[in-house]
């Protein structure tokens, strides 16, 4: 398979099935802090790769993403009051030492050196770039990711245990597009 139709699978997920996901779950009535779904949708998506024949894992993660102000903060490269005036931003991700509900979950393909994760959105002030996949892993990062580190700690499946029928929808609707570009890519180019 071509890093193209990987590409070509990995924008459709975003672009289809992450904003599927997210009406599903109904993610626009909650706070950035009662998201959880990463660690439901990441082992959803490993999942179905695996399914269909492509090593995926889960991985709990600490990631910190900042806009470029914020990034000249956190290098020293200037105060905290010109980052504040210049409308600095930062977010962190997987930071588990404050307790469980702040754990953070990716899906790795470690073939494809690919990092997915659909619940990575713009949050809260929508000031901050986040994308929902890279390839790269932990070598190369987009400029918008100060710190990213795979973890060990434990993960807890909120959304699965609490949305068991909207999991079970969310599964079939990854199980299907991953399925449809990976067991017949042909079909899914143009030319």
């Amino acid at each position: 398979m071509t890093k193209e139709i990987n590409t070509e699978l990995l924008d459709t997920l975003v672009q289809t099935v992450a904003p599927q996901l997210n009406k599903l779950y109904r993610m626009d009535k909650r706070p950035d802090t009662a998201k959880g779904a990463c660690v439901t949708w990441s082992k959803l998506l490993a999942k179905a790769f695996r399914d269909a024949g492509v090593a995926a894992e889960v991985r709990p993660v600490y990631i910190l993403v900042a806009n470029q102000v914020g990034i000249d903060f956190m290098q020293g490269k200037i105060t905290r009051e010109e980052a504040t005036r210049g409308k600095g931003c930062t977010q962190m991700y997987g930071s588990v030492q404050d307790g469980q509900m702040y754990q953070h979950a990716v899906c790795y393909i470690k073939d494809w050196e690919v990092v997915i994760d659909l619940s990575m959105t713009r949050r809260g002030s929508g000031r901050v770039p986040a994308e929902p996949y890279w390839f790269g892993g932990e070598k190369e990062k987009p400029w918008w990711i100060f710190k990213f580190d795979f973890r060990d700690y434990k993960l807890k499946s909120y959304a699965s245990e609490n949305f068991p029928t909207e999991t079970n929808i969310a599964q079939a609707l990854i199980k299907t597009t991953i399925r449809r570009y990976l067991c017949n890519p042909t079909s899914n180019q143009t030319g």
